[in-house]
C-alpha cells in the first residue's frame, strides 16, 4: 500500500510542477488530488503517523511551488511575464 501513496504523492507533484509551465489550471488541479489522494491512503493505512503524513505533504507541495517559480524563472516564458 506504501507504494500507492508514494505513486500519487510523486505523481502530484510533478502535475503540480507541470502547471507553472502549461497553465490552465487542470494540471495543477489533478496534481492537488492526487497529493490529497496520498495523504488519504497514508492516513488510512498508517493511522499512528498521521500527523507526519500530513506534514510531509504540505512541505513537499510547497516545496513543488517553490521550484515551479524557480525553474520558471529560469526560462524564457518568464520574459513573457514582465
Amino acid at each position: 500500500m506504501i507504494w500507492w501513496v508514494i505513486l500519487f504523492l510523486v505523481a502530484g507533484m510533478v502535475l503540480v510542477i507541470s502547471e507553472f509551465f502549461l497553465p490552465g489550471g487542470i494540471l495543477g488541479g489533478l496534481g492537488v488530488m492526487l497529493v490529497i489522494i496520498s495523504g488519504v491512503l497514508g492516513v488510512y493505512s498508517y493511522p499512528d503517523y498521521a500527523l507526519f503524513i500530513i506534514i510531509g505533504e504540505i512541505l513537499g507541495v510547497v516545496l513543488c511551488t517553490v521550484l515551479g517559480f524557480l525553474l520558471l524563472t529560469r526560462t524564457r516564458a518568464s520574459n513573457l511575464l514582465t
